[in-house]
């Protein structure tokens, strides 16, 4: 299944060269061997025969190369996650001990990698089966390469479950790697996603990325957290592509730093963060979103563009700057609130009007995913969010649900904000007052041309 789905660097479609990895665009110099978007190496197409230049890789059953191993690059990093319903009854691996994933690395990995005899060529999506228990790779640096005694190995929280079903997923396309003329949603649910996932077997899991027929796909969300597709499962396919990250500012939350690294430096916020948990994954990360990492809490403070999109390897990451606090979050939160309070005042001032429709030029369901993202936001003891709530969830319901109904909550949630009444009428009373005099006719001549 490997060789088949990466023959080589890259695959020629139309005009256009894209990488056999992540699908991206390759540079029209031939003299360069790594897609600058993933990072993957191997052999390029000639762009004017559209052949391969060189010979083939070939693997074997085990994923062991059998000739040309000097050509792929050692493997830096690797991330893998084991499957829960393989591992020892003994082990304990949960969200309060994610230090299991360091012993898993110890007793069952190291080990394994220093056994080998030869090579191992392994990518994303790798099985490896060590001492009956089976690892799935989730995360490599190049994305495809040898396995070395120098290759870091990282075990994270949570496991994977093999037996587990997907009810449900949301998957959208990646922007750059949609070509020249993006194809219509429907032409990409039926030309690539549905034959992914049909072809055979797949287990997924949240945030995972995917190539088929040369489109890159990411997994936005997915219920349960991973698991395997099956024909009862529902695909969500509609939404707008995915764009790359050019820059991104990302910095740890004051409060969740242990106490020896209140201090951290930008340069050590990479080592011991940032480089191991963004190194071969394509995450998606968007401006004020949170996320965690070996316990620590990090907020991307700025990001271009600032809808968010896919972090690659062209993406500008910087931490510099000092830890930012708790109060400080929830003050820009609090401006944010504000500043959307505002903008629905507005809208309701110019007649917004809520129906099975629409919302304006908008849909029911683009605002309820604004809201779904408001309350993700919010904090819990936020005064407005039981109202942000109760009309999410009445956007969820339409077109059940009246109409009326969802205008009431806006009003009742807009009626949360001062209406500007002008100034006090006790206040003008107060104020001194003269009759009014007509100014002569020479007077009022003088006055014009003073």
């Amino acid at each position: 299944k490997t060789s088949r789905q990466l023959p080589a660097m890259g695959t020629k479609q139309s005009t256009e060269i894209k990488c056999a990895h992540c699908a991206g665009p390759l540079p029209k110099d031939g003299n360069v061997r790594e897609c600058p978007r993933c990072g993957f190496a191997g052999e390029w197409p000639d762009q004017k025969e559209g052949k391969i230049k060189g010979s083939r890789d070939h693997e074997g059953k085990h994923g062991r190369k059998e000739d040309n191993q000097s050509r792929l690059p050692p493997i830096e990093r690797i991330s893998l996650r084991p499957f829960v319903e393989t591992l020892p009854e003994d082990t304990k691996f949960t969200e309060s001990t994610p230090s299991a994933g360091n012993d898993l690395v110890t007793q069952y990995v190291k080990p394994y990698i220093q056994n080998l005899k030869e090579p191992t060529i392994i990518q994303q999506g790798s099985r490896l089966q060590i001492n009956e228990v089976d690892f799935e790779v989730v995360a490599c640096k190049p994305p495809r390469g040898r396995v070395t005694a120098d290759t870091e190995v990282i075990v994270p929280y949570p496991p994977l479950h093999a037996l587990r079903e997907v009810k449900r997923m949301h998957v959208l396309p990646l922007g750059a790697t949609l070509g020249n003329a993006p194809p219509s949603e429907e032409k990409l649910f039926q030309n690539h996603i549905r034959p992914y996932f049909t072809s055979e077997e797949r287990h997924i899991c949240e945030g995972q990325t995917f190539t088929s027929g040369g489109i890159q796909f990411h997994i936005r969300q997915c219920e349960p957290p991973d698991g395997r597709v099956t024909h009862e499962t529902t695909i969500f396919s509609r939404g707008e592509p995915l764009l790359d990250l050019k820059k991104v500012h990302i910095l740890p939350i004051f409060e969740s730093l242990p106490n020896n690294e209140k201090k951290i430096e930008e340069r050590e916020i990479f080592s011991r963060y940032l480089r191991g948990y963004f190194s071969g994954r394509h995450v998606l990360l968007q401006d004020g979103q949170e996320f965690k990492i070996d316990g620590v809490d990090f907020k991307v403070v700025a990001a271009d563009p600032r809808q968010g999109g896919i972090i690659t390897n062209e993406t500008e990451l910087y931490a510099g700057g000092d830890p930012i606090k708790a109060e400080d979050i929830k003050r820009q939160q609090m401006q944010r609130d504000a500043e959307m309070a505002r903008q629905l005042q507005q809208q309701e001032s110019g007649g917004l009007f809520i129906n099975a429709r629409g919302v304006g030029p908008r849909s029911p369901e683009y605002l309820r995913m604004r809201l779904q993202h408001t309350l993700r936001m919010m904090p819990q003891n936020d005064p407005n969010r039981a109202l942000v709530q109760q009309l999410h969830n009445q956007l969820a319901m339409l077109p059940y649900v009246p109409p009326h109904a969802a205008n009431q909550s806006l009003a009742q949630l807009l009626r949360q904000q001062p209406i500007p009444q002008g100034v006090p009428q006790q206040v003008i009373q107060s104020l001194p007052t003269r009759k009014y005099k007509e100014p002569e006719k020479e007077e009022s001549m003088r006055t014009h041309m003073q």
